[in-house]
């Protein structure tokens, strides 16, 4: 982009997606919806207490990705958020799945690079962090939290 103006805009998000987890060759594939929501915290006596509450009539939101293991916990994952018609992130990263104080799901976590995007998300960058849960039945809860650089102005400079 030499030669280019490029002005940015940050998007900060945070998501709750619901969905499933399926074998896919030696990975899994994951897959799931989110609607539009607010994590609301509050700090009490007790510590932190947090909820979502969901935006009714809102669109959802569609993730979906796969796994490829590197052991049997480590991780490599890539796969798409989209947003609605034309508008989605690309994204890929590392990960680590492992057991949890509960004995009947498995605790992950990840930390993606936004490879770019398409519509509204094109040439976009910027770091989506997960922490997500898997049930023995595949079901998955999966916490988002997300800043993204997306470019507002791409122009050449005047007299360049």
């Amino acid at each position: 982009m030499h030669g280019t103006l490029c002005v940015v805009s940050p998007i900060t998000f945070s998501l709750q997606f619901r969905g499933h987890v399926a074998k896919a060759g030696d990975g899994l594939r994951k897959e799931a919806r989110a609607p539009g929501c607010a994590l609301v915290t509050s700090l009490t006596p007790e510590g932190p207490a947090a909820r979502f509450v969901w935006a009714s009539g809102d669109e959802e939101a569609f993730f979906e990705s796969k796994l490829a293991f590197q052991d049997e916990r480590r991780f490599e994952e890539e796969g798409r958020i989209v947003f609605g018609p034309g508008n989605a992130l690309r994204i890929s990263g590392r990960g680590r799945l492992a057991p949890s104080a509960d004995p009947e799901l498995r605790q992950g976590t990840v930390v993606w690079s936004i490879d770019g995007g398409d519509g509204h998300f094109d040439d976009s960058s910027g770091l989506i962090t997960s922490n997500f849960l898997l049930s023995a039945t595949g079901d998955l809860t999966e916490n988002q939290l997300a800043v993204v650089f997306t470019v507002v102005d791409n122009r050449r400079p005047a007299g360049g």
